[in-house]
């Protein structure tokens, strides 16, 4: 979020915001189109109702686009405390990202038309390894959005590797196994078919929507023979296929939930900035950030302090500090 020298008023001098971020399924999106990034809401104190200066949001959206086809995206925005959302006029947008300039703050997210949909991933995740390798492997698919992958990695505790993209091409994706199961191993599908709004739908509380396979050695008294397999799932742009291993190696890279990424960083010119994570019960009992700014009072023709003010996110001197030289 990039906030413009002289956006809040002078006789703020301190103020705090909460930047909120919620996957947004109980809300009402313009006629013929659907939800392809998380719903945003950024809160300001009683004393900062209004910004004098426009402010430009950046923010990610999964919409599965070829170039050319940005036109098909839209912002929609709603009212504090509302849940019909209507279309906002504007914007840009690249790939995955789209930037748009608001005079006042309120709920808002970015739409595509219903035939384009979103892009979504697959994150392999291995649970219950006994000693002898048998194992449960999950393939938990979401939103290709970070807010989503912080949702499952943090509050599920579920540690995800190899993720991949996918989309769906029916309302229905079927998890395809080998014809024949690896040597020495026995494959066993607990859930092979998932449907599309369980992965729409899907929000904090509720469970993961993923494949899961039960993976059990086929003589117990042996030692377990590291082995490989690969299954597909079917219904979905180009058959995304995923090679499992058995049993599972003691390490793997984890994929980067973004958290970084999944709400806005905030840049005010004049202030110093410090950030912390909320309680994720918070606002739309999602994620949030917590934002504190305090106004930068440099000495008049203090050359280092206006310097001071123009790196954003560093540790400055503020109040009646006084400036090193």
């Amino acid at each position: 979020m990039e906030v413009p020298s002289g956006c809040l008023p002078e006789d703020v001098a301190e103020c705090r915001l909460k930047v909120a971020a919620s996957l947004g399924t109980d809300i009402l999106l313009p006629e013929d189109t659907t939800l392809v990034s998380a719903v945003y809401h950024i809160i300001t104190p009683p004393n900062v109702k209004r910004l004098k200066k426009p402010v430009t949001i950046h923010i990610q959206h999964c919409a599965g686009l070829k170039p050319g086809e940005e036109d098909k995206l839209s912002f929609v925005v709603a009212k504090e405390g509302a849940t019909k959302f209507e279309f906002l006029p504007g914007g840009h947008f690249s790939s995955a990202h789209g930037s748009i300039t608001l005079h006042s703050f309120s709920l808002f997210a970015i739409v595509s038309d219903m035939l384009y949909g979103s892009t979504y991933c697959g994150c392999i995740y291995y649970t219950n390894i006994e000693p002898d390798g048998s194992h449960e492997v999950h393939i938990v698919v979401i939103k290709k959005l970070s807010l989503a992958l912080q949702i499952v990695s943090e509050e599920y505790q579920v540690k995800m590797h190899h993720q991949k993209p996918l989309k769906f091409e029916t309302n229905q994706i079927v998890l395809k196994l080998p014809d024949c199961s690896p040597d020495g191993w026995k494959l066993t599908p607990i859930v092979h078919e998932l449907d599309k709004d369980e992965v729409d739908y899907f929000v904090k509380g509720l469970p993961l929507p993923r494949f899961q396979l039960d993976v059990t050695k086929t003589s117990p008294d042996s030692e377990p023979k590291p082995n490989y397999y690969t299954v597909q799932c079917l219904q979905t742009q180009k058959e995304t296929s995923f090679v499992l291993l058995c049993p599972p190696p003691p390490a793997l890279p984890l994929v980067n939930n973004g958290l970084e990424h999944y709400i806005p960083e905030l840049i005010v010119p004049g202030y110093s900035i410090t950030t912390s994570l909320g309680d994720p019960k918070g606002v739309l009992g999602t994620m949030h950030r917590e934002v504190s700014l305090v106004r930068l009072r440099p000495r008049p023709g203090d050359g280092q302090c206006q310097r001071a003010m123009q790196k954003h996110g560093e540790k400055t001197q503020t109040g009646d500090e006084p400036c090193q030289k």
